[in-house]
């Protein structure tokens, strides 16, 4: 079962009375959760996707899944949009930057709650075990097997009405309660009465630690427990008391219906679950009724011949969507696709394809499938600007698109004899039937406002003006060209033939742009040289000034920080001219960031890449291709120039655009 996507051919309650560890916070319709995972020697690809499941069912939250959270805690603004993090991780340290915010979220009033060996990890940080109320101890853990979970304070909102675990199947880990301030427990397990159940407080935000729900990896007999209805019942409740200070009753919704949350938001089903309205046959104006069937409330393709895909019969500009989907229970794989942006002309399907194969590795999106006869969640945003797509609460992917390309392009026949136009998102949604019995539920999608080209979503950022074009796609004007060491070198930038800023080699030195730069979030798309595929280094220069060797202002070289844009360094910051900046010691290996899984790493020559930086106050952000690479604090300049430094490999620019930002008060560390 694996998922493969073809990137080239581009988804209340009333408040409650304060509690220990403050008052709850405002919040959303649903609660948002950020689960924190991607390492450990438990199973967390079958943990994190099972979870996030077990909580969007409960119809109290929305659950997004990082697999990165070294880089993810750094985004702070990113971060403040959660009302608590779930950590399903027990793998390697974060670095001390991440570590701090995440405790800084906490005392803001974030809640955090711990799950099986997430309470046993990190025993070298001392702050992670007073958080949390519990320690691992010189002990082993018990072999896996039948445990009874008794109830020591029954008055506590998590436990109230949850009564004893009995005859719960999982492995006791060796942890101990540490008595930490402001942490008590309220579970406890086996005849030696382990904590199974720890809450706790620090500033304003609610902890909790519950060492239960072990899975190995590869051993399906320890999935019961997370199976448990009665763990998953506590995992519930701790999620949301850590998030809220309160517990509520479950709101299940059944399959293929709204809330009255979810029609406020704008939301409607593309799939009723009783009929095929809405869909027809690609190319045609009847509906495929020998391929496609609708029972038990699912959209299901009959196994056999291939061929019968169903397009919707509306077309849709920006949106959100999502859908369910599984193999047939007792399959082993499955070749099935889910494509937007298709133009329904006919012939093969075009568009963003999320294809289901289980005849090839693609590593990632594999590794997170659930198994035959459970649900996948998808997710895709698609704006004019930007495409993301999320399986079982994962970006796997972010693709930016270049909007005077796509409005060009979006003209007469262009809109049926361009192949390119399959990265918009602009269009009808299909569904590709390959032959295997797939079934699909919960298809819904809502219109997303348009927002100004560049922020990848509606509005402009918080706190700042409209984006700035620094490239007209014209002329240089605007730029002036800075060389490092013979100032009789040709220029060695110029407009490419697509209205590019192409910087094709040769001189060393670097672009500037006129004027001084502050506080700023700046965005562009960069690649290699397409035609000689070769990757050249380059980088990104901020709050610079130009120095000699002595530190008097001169024209050649600068003083100031360098955000690198080579194929084995991108994302690194580097400090040129002894520029004060702290930079997390624990993230870097010399002169590079340390390394990290290729998904992460510039894509090919011939493909964009997409670079976004935040520079507010004495900190920095750097984001590539969706994922937080790196962040940066004690800057010492608030201001500076802003260039593009040329190092004699040729690189490709697009979409250079910046947005002024408001300092935000105490914007440091």
């Amino acid at each position: 079962m694996i998922l493969a996507l073809l990137t080239a051919a581009l988804v209340a309650s009333p408040p409650a009375p304060p509690v220990a560890g403050g008052p709850p916070r405002a919040r959303a319709a649903r609660l948002q959760v950020l689960v924190l995972t991607g390492d450990g020697a438990h199973d967390w690809r079958w943990t994190s996707t099972f979870a996030r499941q077990v909580l969007e069912d409960s119809g109290k939250f929305d659950v997004e899944v990082t697999l990165y959270p070294d880089g993810s805690l750094l985004d702070r603004v990113h971060l403040a949009q959660f009302d608590v993090l779930l950590v399903d991780y027990d793998g390697p340290r974060w670095g001390a930057l991440a570590e701090e915010r995440l405790l800084a979220a906490v005392e803001a009033g974030t809640g955090l709650v711990a799950v099986g060996a997430a309470t046993t990890t990190f025993a070298q940080w001392p702050a992670w075990r007073e958080l949390l109320g519990v320690a691992p101890t010189d002990g082993f853990a018990s072999a896996f097997g039948l445990v009874d979970v008794s109830v020591r304070d029954a008055e506590h909102p998590v436990t109230a009405g949850l009564g004893a675990l009995e005859n719960h199947a999982d492995v006791l880990l060796p942890v101990a309660a540490t008595g930490a301030e402001g942490t008590s427990v309220l579970l406890t397990a086996g005849a030696d009465g382990a904590p199974a159940l720890v809450v706790g407080a620090r500033g304003a935000g609610r902890t909790a630690a519950v060492p239960l729900g072990n899975v190995a990896v590869g051993r399906a007999d320890t999935w019961p427990a997370q199976r448990d209805p009665q763990f998953q019942q506590l995992l519930v409740r701790a999620v949301e008391w850590a998030a809220s200070g309160e517990v509520t009753a479950v709101r299940r919704v059944e399959p293929n219906t709204l809330t009255p949350e979810d029609r406020a938001a704008g939301w409607r089903l593309l799939f009723d679950g009783s009929s095929v309205s809405g869909w027809r046959a690609v190319g045609g104006s009847g509906f495929p009724e020998d391929t496609w069937t609708v029972q038990d409330g699912e959209l299901r393709i009959q196994p056999g011949a291939a061929g019968g895909d169903i397009v919707t019969a509306e077309t849709f500009t920006e949106y959100e969507l999502e859908l369910e989907w599984k193999i047939a229970p007792g399959g082993e794989d499955a070749a099935c696709g889910l494509a937007v942006g298709v133009d329904d002309e006919g012939g093969p399907t075009p568009g963003l394809d999320v294809t289901l194969d289980g005849r090839e590795d693609h590593a990632l999106g594999w590794e997170l499938l659930r198994p035959a006869g459970e649900y996948n969640h998808v997710r895709i945003e698609a704006r004019r600007d930007v495409i993301r797509h999320w399986l079982n609460g994962v970006r796997l992917l972010t693709l930016h698109v270049d909007p005077g390309e796509l409005a060009r392009r979006l003209q007469g026949e262009n809109l049926t004899r361009d192949p390119e136009l399959r990265r918009s998102p602009f269009g009808r949604i299909a569904l590709a039937d390959r032959g295997t019995a797939v079934w699909f539920r919960n298809i819904k999608i809502r219109s997303l406002a348009p927002g100004p080209a560049g922020t990848g979503a509606a509005g402009t950022l918080a706190g700042s003006a409209a984006p700035l074009s620094l490239f007209d796609g014209q002329s240089l004007a605007g730029w002036t060209w800075v060389p490092k060491v013979n100032r009789l070198d040709p220029v060695p930038f110029d407009v490419g033939a697509a209205g590019t800023l192409r910087n094709f080699g040769l001189a060393w030195g670097y672009l500037r742009h006129d004027g001084e730069h502050r506080d700023l979030a700046l965005e562009l798309d960069w690649r290699y040289d397409a035609a000689t595929r070769s990757t050249g280094e380059a980088s990104l220069v901020l709050r610079a000034e130009p120095v000699d060797a002595a530190g008097a202002r001169v024209d050649t070289w600068y003083r100031g920080l360098e955000v690198m844009l080579g194929p084995e360094t991108t994302g690194n910051v580097r400090a040129r001219g002894g520029f004060a900046v702290e930079l997390d010691p624990g993230r870097r290996e010399g002169d590079v960031l340390r390394r990290l899984p290729r998904r992460f790493l510039a894509r090919p020559p011939d493909q964009w890449n997409h670079l976004e930086v935040r520079l507010e106050g004495d900190t920095l952000l750097v984001k590539v291709n969706g994922e937080v690479l790196n962040a940066a604090a004690g800057l010492e300049r608030d201001g500076g120039m802003l260039a593009l430094l040329a190092e004699g490999g040729p690189v490709e620019y697009r979409n250079l655009r910046l947005t002024p930002l408001a300092a935000a008060p105490g914007a440091g560390r």
